[in-house]
């Protein structure tokens, strides 16, 4: 990916991995990955009851919750990587 400006923040490690990415998970970007997840689980079951579908929304709606906050937590921790994002 090509960046036009320079990083504004140290920078940690210029091209990471994925592993890399997932081990500089902070504790706060767990909490959104996990918060994310919790908040779409009522939400998708509340959306479903009117149709009488409450279990299947929740699940799919718990699978959309769980994804954005692992790529929410995912920009984060690359963001801190290379140097975006403060540390």
């Amino acid at each position: 990916m090509v960046l036009l400006t320079p990083p504004k923040y140290t920078v940690i490690n210029p091209n990471p991995t994925n592993v890399d990415v997932v081990m500089n998970f902070s504790m706060m970007d767990m909490a959104k990955w996990v918060g994310a997840t919790a908040v779409s689980l009522p939400y998708g079951y509340a959306a479903g009851i009117r149709p009488k579908i409450p279990v299947q929304s929740m699940c799919t709606a718990g699978l959309i919750g769980f994804s954005a906050g692992y790529l929410l937590a995912y920009q984060q921790s690359w963001g801190r990587l290379v140097g975006r994002v403060p540390n």
